[in-house]
Protein backbone atom coordinates (compact mmCIF):
# COMPACT_ATOMS: atom_id res chain seq x y z
CA UNK A 1 0.00 0.00 0.00
CA UNK A 2 1.36 3.72 -0.97
CA UNK A 3 0.44 6.28 1.55
CA UNK A 4 -0.01 9.62 0.10
CA UNK A 5 -0.68 13.25 1.30
CA UNK A 6 -3.34 15.03 -0.21
CA UNK A 7 -4.75 18.60 -0.40
CA UNK A 8 -8.40 19.58 -1.27
CA UNK A 9 -9.93 22.82 -1.64
CA UNK A 10 -12.16 22.94 1.12
CA UNK A 11 -15.16 24.23 -0.56
CA UNK A 12 -15.73 21.61 -3.31
CA UNK A 13 -12.82 19.10 -2.60
CA UNK A 14 -11.09 19.45 -5.53
CA UNK A 15 -7.07 18.00 -5.47
CA UNK A 16 -4.86 20.47 -5.16
CA UNK A 17 -2.20 18.67 -4.92
CA UNK A 18 -0.83 14.54 -3.85
CA UNK A 19 2.22 13.40 -2.96
CA UNK A 20 3.65 10.23 -2.18
CA UNK A 21 4.85 9.57 1.43
CA UNK A 22 6.78 6.90 3.36
CA UNK A 23 4.14 4.54 5.00
CA UNK A 24 2.56 5.50 8.10
CA UNK A 25 3.08 9.09 7.60
CA UNK A 26 0.78 11.71 9.51
CA UNK A 27 -0.42 15.36 9.14
CA UNK A 28 1.33 16.76 12.16
CA UNK A 29 -0.06 20.62 11.52
CA UNK A 30 -0.74 23.30 9.39
CA UNK A 31 -1.05 26.96 8.90
CA UNK A 32 -1.88 29.32 6.47
CA UNK A 33 1.42 28.80 4.49
CA UNK A 34 2.69 25.25 5.71
CA UNK A 35 1.80 21.89 6.20
CA UNK A 36 4.04 19.55 8.58
CA UNK A 37 3.93 15.78 7.41
CA UNK A 38 5.92 13.37 9.75
CA UNK A 39 7.63 11.29 6.98
CA UNK A 40 9.14 8.29 8.66
CA UNK A 41 11.12 9.45 11.11
CA UNK A 42 11.51 12.78 9.51
CA UNK A 43 9.17 16.07 10.06
CA UNK A 44 8.52 18.14 6.69
CA UNK A 45 7.13 21.36 6.15
CA UNK A 46 5.47 21.66 2.58
CA UNK A 47 4.27 24.36 1.14
CA UNK A 48 0.18 24.11 1.61
CA UNK A 49 -0.45 25.62 -1.86
CA UNK A 50 2.09 23.32 -4.02
CA UNK A 51 3.27 20.66 -1.92
CA UNK A 52 6.63 21.15 -2.62
CA UNK A 53 9.15 20.47 0.49
CA UNK A 54 10.30 23.44 2.04
CA UNK A 55 12.51 21.97 4.78
CA UNK A 56 13.21 18.53 6.73
CA UNK A 57 13.42 19.37 10.17
CA UNK A 58 14.80 15.43 11.02
CA UNK A 59 13.48 13.53 13.74
CA UNK A 60 11.62 15.87 15.75
CA UNK A 61 9.81 13.55 18.62
CA UNK A 62 6.25 14.50 20.02
CA UNK A 63 2.99 16.55 19.64
CA UNK A 64 3.69 19.67 17.29
CA UNK A 65 2.54 23.04 17.86
CA UNK A 66 3.01 26.19 15.46
CA UNK A 67 4.29 29.08 17.33
CA UNK A 68 4.68 31.83 14.90
CA UNK A 69 8.41 31.94 13.37
CA UNK A 70 9.33 28.74 15.96
CA UNK A 71 7.81 25.13 16.27
CA UNK A 72 7.62 23.00 19.47
CA UNK A 73 7.54 19.48 20.20
CA UNK A 74 6.82 17.51 23.57
CA UNK A 75 4.25 15.33 24.98
CA UNK A 76 5.97 11.99 25.93
CA UNK A 77 9.54 13.39 24.48
CA UNK A 78 11.91 16.53 25.86
CA UNK A 79 10.34 19.82 25.20
CA UNK A 80 11.59 21.36 22.51
CA UNK A 81 11.31 24.61 20.60
CA UNK A 82 13.22 24.82 17.00
CA UNK A 83 13.41 27.75 14.57
CA UNK A 84 11.04 26.94 11.58
CA UNK A 85 13.15 28.47 8.95
CA UNK A 86 16.38 26.86 9.61
CA UNK A 87 15.28 23.80 11.49
CA UNK A 88 17.87 25.01 14.27
CA UNK A 89 16.76 23.68 17.80
CA UNK A 90 16.82 27.17 20.24
CA UNK A 91 16.29 24.91 23.52
CA UNK A 92 14.68 22.16 24.90
CA UNK A 93 13.64 20.46 28.96
CA UNK A 94 12.13 17.67 30.10
CA UNK A 95 8.57 16.55 29.66
CA UNK A 96 6.27 13.92 31.20
CA UNK A 97 2.70 15.05 30.71
CA UNK A 98 0.61 13.73 28.60
CA UNK A 99 -0.67 16.77 27.14
CA UNK A 100 1.57 20.02 25.28
CA UNK A 101 2.40 23.27 26.80
CA UNK A 102 -0.35 26.05 26.90
CA UNK A 103 0.99 28.56 24.86
CA UNK A 104 -0.36 32.58 24.36
CA UNK A 105 1.84 34.27 21.96
CA UNK A 106 5.02 34.32 22.83
CA UNK A 107 5.28 32.52 26.28
CA UNK A 108 4.64 28.95 26.72
CA UNK A 109 3.51 27.88 30.43
CA UNK A 110 4.86 25.13 32.45
CA UNK A 111 2.62 23.04 34.54
CA UNK A 112 3.72 21.68 38.06
CA UNK A 113 3.94 22.22 41.90
CA UNK A 114 5.59 25.83 40.64
CA UNK A 115 3.97 27.31 37.66
CA UNK A 116 6.01 28.68 34.93
CA UNK A 117 5.79 30.99 32.06
CA UNK A 118 8.62 30.67 30.00
CA UNK A 119 9.73 32.89 27.03
CA UNK A 120 9.82 30.93 23.71
CA UNK A 121 12.55 32.57 22.11
CA UNK A 122 14.90 31.26 24.61
CA UNK A 123 13.18 29.14 27.35
CA UNK A 124 13.81 31.64 29.80
CA UNK A 125 11.36 32.27 32.88
CA UNK A 126 8.89 35.50 32.60
CA UNK A 127 7.31 34.40 36.54
CA UNK A 128 6.92 31.58 38.42
CA UNK A 129 4.17 31.05 40.94
CA UNK A 130 3.52 28.58 43.43
CA UNK A 131 -0.43 28.07 43.84
CA UNK A 132 -1.04 26.02 47.81
CA UNK A 133 -3.91 24.12 45.34
CA UNK A 134 -1.25 22.74 43.39
CA UNK A 135 1.51 22.45 46.17
CA UNK A 136 -0.90 20.16 48.17
CA UNK A 137 -0.51 17.80 44.99
CA UNK A 138 3.10 17.74 44.46
CA UNK A 139 2.29 19.14 40.69
CA UNK A 140 0.30 16.28 39.59
CA UNK A 141 -1.69 18.32 37.15
CA UNK A 142 -4.23 16.83 34.65
CA UNK A 143 -4.54 19.68 32.24
CA UNK A 144 -3.52 23.22 30.98
CA UNK A 145 -5.01 25.57 29.06
CA UNK A 146 -4.70 28.97 28.39
CA UNK A 147 -7.69 31.72 26.65
CA UNK A 148 -7.64 35.23 26.29
CA UNK A 149 -5.66 36.73 29.58
CA UNK A 150 -6.61 33.46 32.19
CA UNK A 151 -4.57 30.26 32.55
CA UNK A 152 -6.32 27.34 33.58
CA UNK A 153 -5.12 24.02 35.34
CA UNK A 154 -6.57 20.78 36.42
CA UNK A 155 -5.53 18.32 38.74
CA UNK A 156 -7.14 15.37 40.98
CA UNK A 157 -6.65 14.77 44.37
CA UNK A 158 -8.45 14.10 47.81
CA UNK A 159 -10.01 16.51 49.96
CA UNK A 160 -12.27 15.80 53.48
CA UNK A 161 -11.56 11.57 52.18
CA UNK A 162 -13.50 12.54 48.71
CA UNK A 163 -11.65 12.16 45.31
CA UNK A 164 -12.09 15.43 43.30
CA UNK A 165 -10.90 17.40 40.29
CA UNK A 166 -9.76 20.83 41.30
CA UNK A 167 -9.54 24.00 38.87
CA UNK A 168 -7.24 26.60 39.31
CA UNK A 169 -7.85 29.42 37.32
CA UNK A 170 -4.27 31.96 37.04
CA UNK A 171 -3.59 35.30 35.79
CA UNK A 172 -1.56 34.35 32.45
CA UNK A 173 0.18 37.94 32.53
CA UNK A 174 1.53 37.13 36.40
CA UNK A 175 0.29 33.89 37.48
CA UNK A 176 -1.67 35.35 40.34
CA UNK A 177 -4.78 33.01 41.48
CA UNK A 178 -8.25 34.62 40.31
CA UNK A 179 -10.45 31.92 41.50
CA UNK A 180 -10.23 27.56 42.53
CA UNK A 181 -13.34 25.69 41.98
CA UNK A 182 -13.68 22.01 43.34
CA UNK A 183 -15.86 19.56 41.60
CA UNK A 184 -16.64 15.25 42.14
CA UNK A 185 -13.67 13.36 40.07
CA UNK A 186 -15.10 12.18 37.19
CA UNK A 187 -12.78 12.62 33.85
CA UNK A 188 -13.72 16.25 34.02
CA UNK A 189 -12.97 18.36 31.00
CA UNK A 190 -12.37 21.91 30.50
CA UNK A 191 -13.25 24.40 27.78
CA UNK A 192 -11.74 27.84 27.94
CA UNK A 193 -13.77 30.65 26.01
CA UNK A 194 -12.98 34.33 26.11
CA UNK A 195 -15.41 35.29 29.19
CA UNK A 196 -16.48 31.67 30.06
CA UNK A 197 -14.79 27.80 31.05
CA UNK A 198 -17.40 25.09 30.16
CA UNK A 199 -16.57 22.47 32.68
CA UNK A 200 -17.76 19.15 31.39
CA UNK A 201 -18.10 15.75 33.32
CA UNK A 202 -18.99 12.24 32.54
CA UNK A 203 -22.06 11.49 34.42
CA UNK A 204 -24.44 8.10 34.47
CA UNK A 205 -27.78 8.79 32.75
CA UNK A 206 -30.36 6.14 32.47
CA UNK A 207 -31.99 5.81 28.76
CA UNK A 208 -34.25 3.29 27.02
CA UNK A 209 -31.43 0.76 26.62
CA UNK A 210 -30.41 1.20 30.18
CA UNK A 211 -27.51 3.27 31.79
CA UNK A 212 -25.18 4.89 29.59
CA UNK A 213 -22.34 7.31 29.72
CA UNK A 214 -22.83 11.28 29.04
CA UNK A 215 -21.51 14.72 29.40
CA UNK A 216 -22.79 17.22 31.96
CA UNK A 217 -21.74 20.41 31.16
CA UNK A 218 -21.63 23.98 33.33
CA UNK A 219 -20.39 27.34 32.46
CA UNK A 220 -18.43 29.53 34.95
CA UNK A 221 -17.68 33.18 34.40
CA UNK A 222 -13.95 33.55 33.17
CA UNK A 223 -13.41 36.08 36.08
CA UNK A 224 -14.98 35.09 39.11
Amino acid sequence: NQYSVVSRDAFNGIVLWRDNVADRSRIAGADETRVYVSEGKDTVARDAATGKVINNYGALQGQLQILGDKLAVSVYHPLTVVDRATGKTLWSRPWQHHFPPAARGDILFIPGSTVEAVSVADGKPVWKASPPELQSVGGKVASIACKADALYITFECTENSNNVTRLVAMDAANGSVRWSDVRPRNNALVMPFSDQVWYARVVKVKGEKGEREDYEFMALDSRT
